[in-house]
């Protein structure tokens, strides 16, 4: 009862000087002071010896606790939030720090996972997705819906007492149900500070109190949190298919290490095929990458592939110009050669796009026309032809000053969008906007600038 008097105490005096922000206001722009608003477990577990004990280490350690509230930033908003929603204390959104120092990609010798540390087995219990390409337990949404339903559960289950529910979520409900029977047998209290527990889970509790006091009134403890925004700093969007990290950064307009610090459950640098997954990207950039993933898709779909049935008088070159591909796709798409003679009937893999008639090519000299022919086992007259001479306009090159990670690329025949961003490790949507590109098709001695590969 002393210290409880003297903590009030404490607080009272450290109000004096604690300057407006640090009031207890909805409005305010700093987070803790919000939140603390919804502590709901309480206050009088303070004076017990195992939460003073607590509470001085954290004093003594005051660079870890500045280190947890910095870890926090990207995260605590939204996992705020998700206690409001599912009806529990906001002290639950502490219990990361205790879980993980509130690092989404820390893991543990047991082999629990994630910002809230998720065992397998709750994990599969709650339908968790953990394969190759994947862990949930990782994932920030996921992982956070997980544990508050969860932590929930334990709570019905303890007869709506948090400190048996926390201490269920760290031991398992098995050794506090072993350890209430025990007591109730030997005619001894059942509260969490009379049971027999295991260490790591009698600290357990204390050290959520102990952070939940201190973060309650910095000022009077004399400990600097780090400020956290009153608001989203993440927004997600969601992701159906295998895309690689460094397009999702392409079509978001941030970095690529950002993508990847947001979403540590990406065991690998693509998202999942066939699996529906939640992408976490920083605040503002959903409403730009919805509107170049629909330009990327429009692209995609331009290059996705159809069949054909060969008619009388086709042949590769033909069937390629028509469908705006090369005769090396349709070899390798196909898996032919030049040589191989083509059946009427049969079916070809092509481009499932619309192009219209070639009319004006770049060809950069006339000698291209000569050395075309030969490539193609044809004749100067047979391209002049299908290309009249007054269409073949030699391209106006301009120098141009190119960034340190990227080069300039003459376009080739047989180049096509897909197969650069394919080869050069970007998107089609990238070359596109990155060059002014007016349309999809290129022309040969086309000037583009690529990343460096």
């Amino acid at each position: 009862m002393i210290r409880t008097l003297l903590f009030i105490i404490t607080i009272m005096l450290g109000w004096i000087n604690i300057p407006a922000q640090a009031y207890l206001s909805p409005s305010a722009q700093n987070l803790w002071p919000v939140m603390s608003q919804n502590f709901d477990i309480p206050a009088s577990y303070i004076d017990k010896s195992d939460v003073q004990q607590q509470i001085d280490w954290d004093l003594r350690n005051r660079k870890y606790i500045q280190r947890l509230t910095v870890n926090a930033k990207p995260y605590l908003y939204y996992v705020f939030q998700e206690t409001k929603k599912y009806h529990v204390p906001a002290e639950l959104a502490l219990l990361p720090m205790i879980e993980s120092g509130y690092v989404p990609d820390g893991d543990s010798r047991a082999g629990a996972q994630g910002l809230w540390q998720l065992m397998p087995s709750t994990a599969y219990t709650y339908g968790v997705k953990m394969n190759y390409f994947y862990d949930g337990r990782r994932s920030t949404t996921v992982s956070t819906k997980v544990a508050l339903h969860f932590l929930s559960y334990l709570y019905q289950m303890f007869d709506h007492n948090w400190l048996l529910a926390l201490a269920a979520y760290d031991a398992g409900p098995g050794p506090v149900l072993e350890a209430i029977k025990y007591n109730q047998a030997h005619g001894r209290p059942t509260d969490f500070w009379a049971l027999q527990l295991p260490k790591e889970t009698e600290a357990y509790v204390p050290k959520l109190l102990a952070l939940a006091t201190i973060i309650q009134h910095p000022h009077a403890y004399g400990i600097q949190l780090a400020r956290v925004p009153d608001k989203a700093v993440t927004t997600t969007v969601k992701i159906n298919k295998e895309m690689n990290i460094n397009t999702i950064a392409h079509l978001a307009h941030t970095s690529v290490n950002t993508v990847q610090k947001l979403n540590p459950a990406l065991n690998h640098d693509v998202t999942p095929p066939h699996q529906i997954i939640t992408v976490v990207l920083p605040a503002g950039k959903k409403q730009t990458f919805d509107k170049h993933l629909a330009a990327h898709k429009a692209i995609e779909k331009e290059y996705s592939h159809t069949h054909y049935i060969v008619k009388s008088g086709d042949n590769l070159w033909v069937i390629a110009h028509r469908f705006g591909d090369t005769e090396t796709q349709l070899e390798q798409w196909n898996h032919i050669n030049l040589n191989t003679p083509l059946r009427i009937g049969e079916q070809l893999q092509v481009s499932n796009k619309i192009v219209t008639p070639p009319a004006k090519k770049k060809i950069t000299s006339i000698t291209h026309v000569v050395a075309t022919a030969k490539k193609k086992i044809t004749t100067v007259a047979h391209i002049t032809h299908v290309v009249p001479v007054k269409h073949i306009v030699f391209s106006k090159q301009t120098k141009k000053t190119i960034a340190s990670n990227e080069h300039l690329y003459i376009v080739k025949p047989g180049d096509n969008l897909h197969q650069l961003a394919a080869e050069f490790n970007t998107t089609t949507y990238y070359i596109i906007e990155h060059n002014h590109l007016k349309t999809t098709d290129l022309s040969i001695g086309e000037h583009l600038e690529l990343p460096n590969a």
